[in-house]
Protein backbone atom coordinates (compact mmCIF):
# COMPACT_ATOMS: atom_id res chain seq x y z
CA UNK A 1 0.00 0.00 0.00
CA UNK A 2 1.58 2.88 -0.85
CA UNK A 3 1.91 5.76 2.00
CA UNK A 4 0.69 9.48 1.37
CA UNK A 5 2.26 12.29 2.20
CA UNK A 6 1.31 15.68 3.96
CA UNK A 7 3.26 17.50 1.00
CA UNK A 8 3.08 15.53 -1.99
CA UNK A 9 -0.54 15.06 -4.15
CA UNK A 10 -2.88 11.83 -3.54
CA UNK A 11 -5.41 10.10 -5.73
CA UNK A 12 -8.55 13.14 -4.85
CA UNK A 13 -6.20 15.82 -3.47
CA UNK A 14 -3.48 18.05 -4.15
CA UNK A 15 -1.85 16.73 -0.82
CA UNK A 16 -2.03 15.21 2.44
CA UNK A 17 -3.00 17.74 4.10
CA UNK A 18 -5.30 19.10 1.80
CA UNK A 19 -7.06 15.71 2.33
CA UNK A 20 -7.51 16.00 6.37
CA UNK A 21 -8.17 19.86 6.05
CA UNK A 22 -11.30 18.83 3.74
CA UNK A 23 -12.96 16.64 6.26
CA UNK A 24 -11.98 19.16 8.85
CA UNK A 25 -15.53 19.89 8.07
CA UNK A 26 -15.86 22.41 11.18
CA UNK A 27 -12.10 23.99 10.71
CA UNK A 28 -11.07 23.14 14.20
CA UNK A 29 -7.19 21.26 13.31
CA UNK A 30 -8.94 18.09 14.69
CA UNK A 31 -10.36 15.03 12.93
CA UNK A 32 -13.60 14.06 15.40
CA UNK A 33 -14.75 10.39 15.29
CA UNK A 34 -18.13 12.03 13.01
CA UNK A 35 -15.42 13.32 10.74
CA UNK A 36 -13.67 9.96 10.65
CA UNK A 37 -16.72 8.24 9.73
CA UNK A 38 -17.31 10.30 6.98
CA UNK A 39 -14.56 9.27 5.30
CA UNK A 40 -14.98 5.87 5.76
CA UNK A 41 -18.76 6.42 4.42
CA UNK A 42 -17.17 8.32 1.51
CA UNK A 43 -14.34 4.87 0.83
CA UNK A 44 -17.65 2.92 0.52
CA UNK A 45 -19.18 5.29 -1.98
CA UNK A 46 -16.03 4.93 -4.08
CA UNK A 47 -15.32 9.21 -3.57
CA UNK A 48 -11.73 8.26 -1.93
CA UNK A 49 -9.53 5.58 -1.62
CA UNK A 50 -8.61 3.33 1.53
CA UNK A 51 -5.51 4.81 1.83
CA UNK A 52 -6.44 8.19 2.24
CA UNK A 53 -9.99 7.10 3.98
CA UNK A 54 -6.89 5.02 6.53
CA UNK A 55 -4.47 8.94 6.43
CA UNK A 56 -7.76 10.58 7.96
CA UNK A 57 -8.63 7.87 10.64
CA UNK A 58 -4.76 8.00 11.77
CA UNK A 59 -5.11 11.73 12.49
CA UNK A 60 -8.50 11.14 14.46
CA UNK A 61 -6.38 8.90 16.35
CA UNK A 62 -3.62 11.25 17.19
CA UNK A 63 -5.87 13.69 17.85
CA UNK A 64 -4.99 16.61 15.45
CA UNK A 65 -4.04 17.30 11.83
CA UNK A 66 -1.28 18.62 12.84
CA UNK A 67 0.11 15.62 14.85
CA UNK A 68 0.36 13.77 11.51
CA UNK A 69 1.15 16.99 9.37
CA UNK A 70 2.88 19.42 11.46
CA UNK A 71 1.85 23.01 9.98
CA UNK A 72 -0.73 21.90 8.15
CA UNK A 73 -3.71 23.74 9.94
CA UNK A 74 -3.36 26.95 11.15
CA UNK A 75 -6.11 29.54 12.83
CA UNK A 76 -8.29 30.49 9.82
CA UNK A 77 -9.40 34.12 9.94
CA UNK A 78 -12.84 34.62 9.48
CA UNK A 79 -14.63 35.24 6.40
CA UNK A 80 -18.30 36.74 6.75
CA UNK A 81 -20.24 34.93 4.24
CA UNK A 82 -23.97 37.08 2.96
CA UNK A 83 -26.74 35.80 5.07
CA UNK A 84 -29.88 36.14 3.25
CA UNK A 85 -33.24 36.16 5.10
CA UNK A 86 -35.94 33.48 4.66
CA UNK A 87 -39.57 34.10 5.12
CA UNK A 88 -40.28 31.19 7.64
CA UNK A 89 -42.41 28.17 6.02
CA UNK A 90 -44.11 25.71 8.51
CA UNK A 91 -41.94 22.59 8.99
CA UNK A 92 -38.89 24.16 7.27
CA UNK A 93 -35.54 22.93 9.12
CA UNK A 94 -33.65 25.13 6.32
CA UNK A 95 -34.21 27.78 3.67
CA UNK A 96 -32.31 29.75 1.50
CA UNK A 97 -34.23 32.68 1.51
CA UNK A 98 -35.64 34.61 -1.79
CA UNK A 99 -33.50 35.27 -4.43
CA UNK A 100 -32.59 38.79 -5.11
CA UNK A 101 -32.18 38.37 -8.66
CA UNK A 102 -33.68 35.03 -9.67
CA UNK A 103 -32.67 35.31 -13.11
CA UNK A 104 -31.71 33.44 -15.31
CA UNK A 105 -33.53 30.14 -14.74
CA UNK A 106 -33.65 26.91 -16.42
CA UNK A 107 -34.89 23.51 -15.47
CA UNK A 108 -32.57 21.34 -14.46
CA UNK A 109 -30.76 18.83 -12.23
CA UNK A 110 -29.00 20.44 -8.60
CA UNK A 111 -26.53 18.67 -7.28
CA UNK A 112 -25.09 19.71 -3.79
CA UNK A 113 -24.61 19.33 -0.42
CA UNK A 114 -26.50 19.59 2.72
CA UNK A 115 -25.78 20.27 6.05
CA UNK A 116 -28.57 20.94 9.10
CA UNK A 117 -26.98 22.82 11.98
CA UNK A 118 -28.34 22.45 16.01
CA UNK A 119 -28.31 18.41 17.40
CA UNK A 120 -30.15 15.09 17.22
CA UNK A 121 -31.53 13.98 14.28
CA UNK A 122 -34.09 14.79 11.73
CA UNK A 123 -36.30 13.41 8.44
CA UNK A 124 -36.12 15.10 5.61
CA UNK A 125 -39.98 14.78 4.21
CA UNK A 126 -39.81 17.19 1.55
CA UNK A 127 -37.57 19.54 -0.73
CA UNK A 128 -39.03 22.45 -2.36
CA UNK A 129 -38.39 25.47 -4.39
CA UNK A 130 -39.61 29.13 -5.36
CA UNK A 131 -40.67 30.12 -8.60
CA UNK A 132 -39.43 33.49 -10.24
CA UNK A 133 -41.83 35.99 -10.75
CA UNK A 134 -44.33 34.90 -13.25
CA UNK A 135 -43.32 31.55 -13.97
CA UNK A 136 -43.99 27.97 -12.05
CA UNK A 137 -40.77 26.52 -10.93
CA UNK A 138 -40.98 23.50 -8.90
CA UNK A 139 -39.33 20.48 -7.61
CA UNK A 140 -40.25 17.51 -9.95
CA UNK A 141 -38.12 14.58 -7.54
CA UNK A 142 -35.90 14.93 -4.99
CA UNK A 143 -33.23 12.39 -3.34
CA UNK A 144 -30.93 12.40 -0.58
CA UNK A 145 -27.85 10.14 0.44
CA UNK A 146 -28.60 9.99 3.82
CA UNK A 147 -29.88 6.23 4.65
CA UNK A 148 -32.83 4.25 5.19
CA UNK A 149 -35.51 6.98 6.14
CA UNK A 150 -33.87 9.83 4.65
CA UNK A 151 -32.52 10.87 8.06
CA UNK A 152 -29.97 13.08 8.99
CA UNK A 153 -27.46 13.69 12.14
CA UNK A 154 -27.48 17.45 12.89
CA UNK A 155 -24.42 19.42 13.38
CA UNK A 156 -21.45 19.60 10.62
CA UNK A 157 -21.87 16.74 8.71
CA UNK A 158 -22.63 16.78 4.80
CA UNK A 159 -25.46 14.73 3.29
CA UNK A 160 -25.27 14.89 -0.79
CA UNK A 161 -28.77 16.04 -2.25
CA UNK A 162 -30.16 15.49 -5.51
CA UNK A 163 -32.89 18.08 -6.72
CA UNK A 164 -34.79 17.93 -10.34
CA UNK A 165 -36.22 21.32 -10.93
CA UNK A 166 -38.51 21.87 -13.39
CA UNK A 167 -40.17 25.11 -15.08
CA UNK A 168 -38.11 28.28 -13.75
CA UNK A 169 -37.21 28.08 -10.44
CA UNK A 170 -35.10 31.43 -8.50
CA UNK A 171 -32.01 31.08 -8.35
CA UNK A 172 -28.42 32.40 -6.39
CA UNK A 173 -26.13 33.49 -8.88
CA UNK A 174 -22.28 33.50 -8.56
CA UNK A 175 -22.21 32.03 -4.97
CA UNK A 176 -20.59 28.27 -4.28
CA UNK A 177 -22.25 28.08 -0.25
CA UNK A 178 -25.40 29.41 1.19
CA UNK A 179 -25.26 30.00 5.16
CA UNK A 180 -27.83 30.35 7.65
CA UNK A 181 -28.28 29.91 11.31
CA UNK A 182 -30.34 26.67 10.13
CA UNK A 183 -27.91 24.62 7.73
CA UNK A 184 -25.80 25.40 4.95
CA UNK A 185 -26.40 24.44 0.96
CA UNK A 186 -22.90 23.94 -1.15
CA UNK A 187 -22.88 23.81 -4.85
CA UNK A 188 -21.53 20.95 -6.77
CA UNK A 189 -23.27 21.02 -9.53
CA UNK A 190 -26.67 22.42 -11.79
CA UNK A 191 -26.88 21.04 -15.14
CA UNK A 192 -29.21 22.92 -17.15
CA UNK A 193 -31.66 21.70 -20.01
CA UNK A 194 -29.41 23.21 -22.32
CA UNK A 195 -26.78 20.64 -20.77
CA UNK A 196 -24.90 23.05 -19.43
CA UNK A 197 -22.78 22.89 -16.10
CA UNK A 198 -22.95 25.58 -14.05
CA UNK A 199 -20.65 25.07 -10.28
CA UNK A 200 -22.10 28.89 -9.16
CA UNK A 201 -25.62 28.46 -9.52
CA UNK A 202 -27.41 27.46 -6.25
CA UNK A 203 -31.16 27.24 -6.48
CA UNK A 204 -33.57 28.58 -4.01
CA UNK A 205 -34.65 25.90 -1.21
CA UNK A 206 -36.40 25.01 1.44
CA UNK A 207 -35.38 21.67 3.42
CA UNK A 208 -38.99 20.74 5.00
CA UNK A 209 -38.14 17.88 8.00
CA UNK A 210 -39.14 17.07 11.49
CA UNK A 211 -37.39 16.01 14.48
CA UNK A 212 -36.85 12.63 15.35
CA UNK A 213 -35.64 10.84 19.19
CA UNK A 214 -32.50 9.52 19.91
CA UNK A 215 -32.37 5.54 19.82
CA UNK A 216 -32.72 3.82 23.33
CA UNK A 217 -31.60 0.51 23.97
CA UNK A 218 -35.18 -0.88 25.17
CA UNK A 219 -37.33 0.76 21.96
CA UNK A 220 -37.81 -0.58 18.44
CA UNK A 221 -35.61 1.40 15.95
CA UNK A 222 -36.73 1.62 12.05
CA UNK A 223 -35.46 -1.64 11.32
CA UNK A 224 -34.95 -3.65 14.18
CA UNK A 225 -36.86 -4.70 17.72
CA UNK A 226 -34.76 -2.31 19.92
CA UNK A 227 -31.14 -0.51 19.75
CA UNK A 228 -30.31 -3.84 21.76
CA UNK A 229 -31.14 -6.08 18.95
CA UNK A 230 -29.36 -3.95 16.21
CA UNK A 231 -26.18 -3.86 18.77
CA UNK A 232 -26.67 -7.74 18.17
CA UNK A 233 -27.01 -7.90 15.07
CA UNK A 234 -23.89 -6.03 13.77
CA UNK A 235 -21.88 -7.85 16.39
CA UNK A 236 -20.62 -10.48 13.76
CA UNK A 237 -18.80 -12.73 16.14
CA UNK A 238 -20.74 -12.55 19.12
CA UNK A 239 -18.24 -11.24 21.39
CA UNK A 240 -20.14 -8.21 22.71
CA UNK A 241 -17.71 -5.99 20.86
CA UNK A 242 -18.56 -3.56 17.57
CA UNK A 243 -14.85 -4.22 16.04
CA UNK A 244 -13.75 -2.26 12.81
CA UNK A 245 -14.93 -4.48 10.29
CA UNK A 246 -18.07 -5.04 11.74
CA UNK A 247 -18.88 -0.94 11.52
CA UNK A 248 -17.61 -0.06 8.46
CA UNK A 249 -17.58 -3.27 6.37
CA UNK A 250 -21.58 -4.31 7.34
CA UNK A 251 -23.28 -1.21 9.36
CA UNK A 252 -22.00 1.69 7.16
CA UNK A 253 -22.31 -0.32 4.24
CA UNK A 254 -25.51 -1.08 4.93
CA UNK A 255 -26.49 2.54 5.29
CA UNK A 256 -25.07 3.20 1.97
CA UNK A 257 -27.67 0.51 0.75
CA UNK A 258 -30.27 2.51 2.70
CA UNK A 259 -30.62 -1.28 4.48
CA UNK A 260 -30.25 1.05 7.83
CA UNK A 261 -31.01 4.38 8.78
CA UNK A 262 -28.28 7.79 10.28
CA UNK A 263 -29.46 7.00 13.80
CA UNK A 264 -28.96 3.21 13.33
CA UNK A 265 -25.49 3.51 11.97
CA UNK A 266 -24.07 5.98 14.71
CA UNK A 267 -25.91 4.15 17.18
CA UNK A 268 -23.68 1.02 16.24
CA UNK A 269 -20.76 3.02 16.21
CA UNK A 270 -21.04 4.68 19.51
CA UNK A 271 -20.85 0.93 20.18
CA UNK A 272 -17.42 0.49 18.39
CA UNK A 273 -16.05 3.84 20.13
CA UNK A 274 -17.03 2.99 23.18
CA UNK A 275 -15.46 -0.78 22.83
CA UNK A 276 -18.40 -2.78 24.08
CA UNK A 277 -22.05 -3.22 23.52
CA UNK A 278 -22.88 -3.36 27.03
CA UNK A 279 -21.06 0.24 27.60
CA UNK A 280 -24.23 1.40 25.59
CA UNK A 281 -26.70 -1.32 26.18
CA UNK A 282 -25.90 -2.59 29.78
CA UNK A 283 -27.08 -6.20 29.92
CA UNK A 284 -27.64 -6.44 26.03
CA UNK A 285 -24.89 -8.90 25.49
CA UNK A 286 -24.59 -12.11 27.46
CA UNK A 287 -21.81 -14.92 26.81
CA UNK A 288 -23.29 -17.64 24.58
CA UNK A 289 -23.82 -20.81 26.10
CA UNK A 290 -21.01 -22.95 24.41
CA UNK A 291 -22.84 -25.89 21.94
CA UNK A 292 -22.33 -29.23 23.13
CA UNK A 293 -20.12 -31.27 21.68
CA UNK A 294 -21.67 -34.08 19.75
CA UNK A 295 -21.64 -37.06 21.20
CA UNK A 296 -22.74 -40.29 20.66
CA UNK A 297 -24.46 -42.14 23.90
CA UNK A 298 -25.16 -45.76 23.99
CA UNK A 299 -28.23 -47.35 26.04
CA UNK A 300 -28.72 -51.28 26.72
CA UNK A 301 -32.38 -52.12 26.02
CA UNK A 302 -32.25 -55.82 26.83
CA UNK A 303 -30.80 -58.87 26.61
CA UNK A 304 -31.90 -62.12 25.92
CA UNK A 305 -30.09 -65.95 26.27
CA UNK A 306 -30.85 -68.44 23.83
CA UNK A 307 -33.93 -66.59 22.53
CA UNK A 308 -35.25 -66.20 26.14
CA UNK A 309 -35.23 -62.26 27.50
CA UNK A 310 -32.55 -62.05 30.37
CA UNK A 311 -34.58 -60.36 33.40
CA UNK A 312 -33.23 -57.32 34.59
CA UNK A 313 -30.99 -58.53 37.80
CA UNK A 314 -29.05 -60.30 35.07
CA UNK A 315 -30.13 -64.24 36.34
CA UNK A 316 -31.21 -66.82 34.44
CA UNK A 317 -30.33 -70.84 35.07
CA UNK A 318 -28.85 -72.94 31.92
CA UNK A 319 -28.12 -76.32 30.95
CA UNK A 320 -24.14 -77.12 31.56
CA UNK A 321 -21.96 -77.89 29.06
CA UNK A 322 -24.38 -76.81 25.98
CA UNK A 323 -23.60 -73.68 24.14
CA UNK A 324 -25.31 -70.67 24.39
CA UNK A 325 -25.75 -67.30 22.56
CA UNK A 326 -26.03 -64.36 23.92
CA UNK A 327 -28.31 -61.36 21.64
CA UNK A 328 -27.48 -57.75 22.99
CA UNK A 329 -30.42 -55.05 21.86
CA UNK A 330 -29.20 -51.44 22.44
CA UNK A 331 -29.74 -47.56 20.64
CA UNK A 332 -27.79 -44.77 20.25
CA UNK A 333 -29.39 -41.75 22.51
CA UNK A 334 -26.50 -39.30 22.27
CA UNK A 335 -26.62 -36.65 19.39
CA UNK A 336 -23.75 -37.93 17.06
CA UNK A 337 -23.39 -41.36 14.99
CA UNK A 338 -20.90 -43.61 16.53
CA UNK A 339 -19.57 -47.02 17.34
CA UNK A 340 -19.77 -48.95 19.97
CA UNK A 341 -18.02 -51.79 22.07
CA UNK A 342 -19.92 -54.16 23.95
CA UNK A 343 -18.61 -56.31 26.42
CA UNK A 344 -20.95 -59.38 27.77
CA UNK A 345 -19.95 -61.12 30.84
CA UNK A 346 -20.08 -64.16 32.54
CA UNK A 347 -20.10 -64.12 36.61
CA UNK A 348 -17.68 -61.25 36.15
CA UNK A 349 -15.48 -62.68 33.74
CA UNK A 350 -15.62 -61.21 30.00
CA UNK A 351 -16.69 -63.84 27.57
CA UNK A 352 -17.18 -61.66 24.46
CA UNK A 353 -16.06 -57.88 23.28
CA UNK A 354 -17.81 -57.00 20.39
CA UNK A 355 -17.31 -53.34 18.34
CA UNK A 356 -20.01 -52.85 15.83
CA UNK A 357 -20.27 -50.66 12.90
CA UNK A 358 -21.14 -46.80 13.51
CA UNK A 359 -24.48 -46.71 14.60
CA UNK A 360 -27.04 -43.49 14.20
CA UNK A 361 -28.57 -41.16 16.52
CA UNK A 362 -32.12 -42.11 15.68
CA UNK A 363 -32.57 -43.84 18.86
CA UNK A 364 -34.17 -46.94 17.12
CA UNK A 365 -33.47 -50.25 18.28
CA UNK A 366 -30.01 -52.44 17.03
CA UNK A 367 -28.29 -55.75 18.05
CA UNK A 368 -25.64 -58.14 17.96
CA UNK A 369 -25.15 -61.33 18.38
CA UNK A 370 -21.75 -62.54 18.04
CA UNK A 371 -21.64 -63.69 21.48
CA UNK A 372 -21.49 -67.21 22.22
CA UNK A 373 -20.36 -69.77 25.24
CA UNK A 374 -20.56 -72.80 27.01
CA UNK A 375 -21.80 -72.97 30.48
CA UNK A 376 -19.51 -75.20 32.87
CA UNK A 377 -21.31 -74.64 36.35
CA UNK A 378 -24.85 -75.82 37.21
CA UNK A 379 -27.24 -73.17 38.92
CA UNK A 380 -28.07 -69.89 38.54
CA UNK A 381 -25.32 -67.44 37.47
CA UNK A 382 -25.15 -64.03 36.18
CA UNK A 383 -24.69 -62.47 32.78
CA UNK A 384 -24.08 -58.36 32.17
CA UNK A 385 -24.17 -56.33 28.89
CA UNK A 386 -22.55 -52.73 29.05
CA UNK A 387 -21.98 -50.22 26.17
CA UNK A 388 -19.45 -47.82 25.73
CA UNK A 389 -18.83 -45.71 22.43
Amino acid sequence: MASISCTEPTVHFSSGCELLRHYDADNDGIISYAESVKATQDYYGDIITQEEAEFVITAYQKGSINAVCPGCYTTPTPTPTPTPTPTPIPGAIFDTGTSASPYPSLPGVFKGKLTIKGSGYAKITDIRTRPCPGAAGYVSSWSIHAGKGDEIKRGTYEYDIEVHLASYPQFFHGVDKIENGDGIVKAVSFVDANGRTHTDWIPSLIIIGEALPELTCDNPTPSFTSGCELLLHYDKDKDGKIESPELSGNAIKDWNEKKISTREVYFVAEAWGKGSINAVCPGCYTTPTPTPTPTPVGDITRVELDGKLLPENGMLDWTVNKQAAVKVYFRNVGNAAGEFNIVVAYNGNTICNVRTDSVPADGKEYYVDDCVFTPNATGTHTIKATITP
